[in-house]
């Protein structure tokens, strides 16, 4: 079943829930969305953090060895904890999801992928896809992200 963008799910837009875990005693809550990442080699499904102080998608090294994705160029990001050294690579397809439905899909996607395991432990959605597409708003109290824009609900 395919749910067409209309003007009232536009406005009430695709409410997820945050992530919840516990780490060292402490409760930690964070935007980490399901999605999917698709090559020519390889499927598979993920979290991703919506990230407003990123303004790059990132992919840790190991899934994008696992989708065989082949640099086309390096570059240098810089964090919170400096710079670093990473290499840029195509994503055939990046797809969000609630539940096991699609929303979402980009098509062609640039990513950086840090040079070095154990950088960044999950795939990081930066302000150059997601937020481009969607109005996002972060509730904190609830602990919830809505995506406000045009979206579809398919299989994926």
């Amino acid at each position: 079943m395919i749910r067409l963008a209309t003007r009232r799910n536009q406005r009430r837009g695709v409410v997820l829930r945050y992530t919840s875990y516990q780490f060292e005693g402490t409760r930690i809550r964070l935007p980490l969305v399901h999605i999917g990442l698709e090559s020519d080699a390889a499927k598979l499904t993920t979290v991703g953090l919506i990230d407003s102080g990123a303004t790059s998608t990132f992919l840790p090294p190991e899934m994008a060895e696992v989708l065989k994705l082949e640099e086309v160029e390096g570059s240098l990001a810089v964090g919170a904890g400096g710079s670093f050294e990473t290499r840029i690579v195509r994503l055939p397809r990046l797809v969000l999801l609630k539940g096991s439905k699609a929303f979402c899909t980009f098509r062609g996607v640039t990513v950086h992928v840090p040079c070095g395991e154990g950088r960044i432990p999950y795939c990081v959605l930066g302000r150059d896809y997601v937020f481009r597409r969607f109005t996002v708003i972060f509730r904190e109290r609830d602990a919830r992200v809505t995506l406000r824009g045009p979206c579809h609900f398919s299989q994926w």
